[in-house]
Formats: C-alpha cells, sequence, structure tokens
C-alpha cells in the first residue's frame, strides 16, 4: 500500500525526516503526542535538544576538521574486483552529527547513490586529506585491512598523526542520539568535553 491508498481509507498520515538532528529533536515532540506519550518524548526532546546546544557552546572558537567517515571496506564488482573504503555522504544524519560536534565531512552528495556508502578514490583521499578519520568497530569484511596497515593511505596527514577513531555504534537510533553525539565530540574536539563538565 501507499500512501495516497492510506488517505483513501482516512488514516491521518505524518511524514518525517531523518537526517537533521535539530528536527529530529523537534520530531520527537510529535511523536509523542500522536502516540500518546508526552511525558517521555518531551524527556527525550528536552535532552537531545540541550545535547545540541552544550556541543556547540563547548566547540565554539574550536577550528573545523575534515573528517572521513568509513562505513565500510569491501570487494568492489563493478571496479574489477577491486577492495573499496566507503564513507557517509552529506545530506545524512551522520553528516549533521559532524558539522554540530566541528567537522566537515570531506564526501559529497552524489546522485544515485547511497548516501551512507559512498566509495572514495585514493585520489579524493589524498586532496582532501582529512584531519580525522573515523572507522567502524563491529563486523568487518574478510578482505578488511586495519587503517595504519594500508600502504597506500601512509602519506595522509590522520595516518601520520595517528588521528583514527573507532566509533562504537554503526546505526543511528534516536534514543542514542544524544550519546552518540557525546562520543563525535569526544573524537573531534576531545578537550572540548572538559568545557561541558565544568557546566553542569
Amino acid at each position: 500500500m501507499n500512501i495516497q491508498s492510506f488517505r483513501t481509507l482516512g488514516f491521518p498520515i505524518w511524514v518525517t525526516g531523518h537526517s537533521e538532528i535539530d528536527q529530529i529533536a523537534s520530531d520527537m515532540l510529535t511523536v509523542g503526542i500522536i502516540l500518546n506519550r508526552r511525558e517521555p518524548a518531551e524527556q527525550a526532546s528536552d535532552k537531545l535538544g540541550k545535547t545540541i546546544v552544550q556541543v556547540k557552546e563547548a566547540r565554539k572558537g574550536m577550528p573545523v576538521k575534515k573528517i572521513y567517515w568509513e562505513r565500510g571496506y569491501n570487494r568492489s564488482y563493478s571496479k574489477n574486483d577491486q577492495v573499496t573504503s566507503v564513507g557517509v555522504g552529506k545530506n545524512t544524519l551522520e553528516d549533521d552529527l559532524l558539522s554540530t560536534a566541528g567537522g566537515e565531512n570531506i564526501l559529497p552528495w552524489v546522485d544515485n547513490q547511497s548516501p551512507d556508502s559512498i566509495p572514495i578514490t585514493l585520489e579524493q583521499l589524498r586532496k582532501a586529506d582529512p584531519d580525522l578519520i573515523l572507522y567502524q568497530n563491529y563486523f568487518r569484511s574478510p578482505e578488511y585491512v586495519p587503517l595504519k596497515e594500508r600502504e597506500e593511505w601512509q602519506s595522509l596527514r590522520a595516518i601520520r598523526t595517528s588521528q583514527l577513531y573507532a566509533y562504537p555504534f554503526d546505526e543511528m537510533r534516536y534514543s542514542e542520539l544524544s550519546e552518540n553525539l557525546m562520543t563525535l565530540l569526544k573524537a573531534i574536539h576531545p578537550e572540548a568535553i572538559s568545557r561541558i563538565t565544568e557546566n553542569k
């Protein structure tokens, strides 16, 4: 059934996106009202909203860092069976979290390509030369090679300076967005965490 079919049957329709963390904080309350769970929804919305403000205040005045967020390292059958690194692109929730925490995603938006698994070439990586690389810390494919063991990556600034961070989460869950945002702030601007602790 499509949306129009539900409208024909008289069902009310409400559609929301999930790529902007500020909008998610607002939508949490709306969902709670719809489900008659206003109180816990207000608590969740308030918690996320306060975390967003805390993070933005804590990293104020700090430089924006270029980030490559690797989501996989898989064999690409469309590219002569080569192993390819894939990362998070623009217009995703991860991209907005990075921006909120003081990072700049080096991957662009690519038409007709899943935004959370965009292949990146060695040329693109070297040109962007990220300050920090986030990488997965869960299931890895058999062909996975640790970042520091990838010979062709050794000239990258993040590799040379050991600015590598294994993120402990793989999927964005609304109930954990506050924690995820704090984790990214710690990875990008660890010195900013003390500002939040001091202001509590």
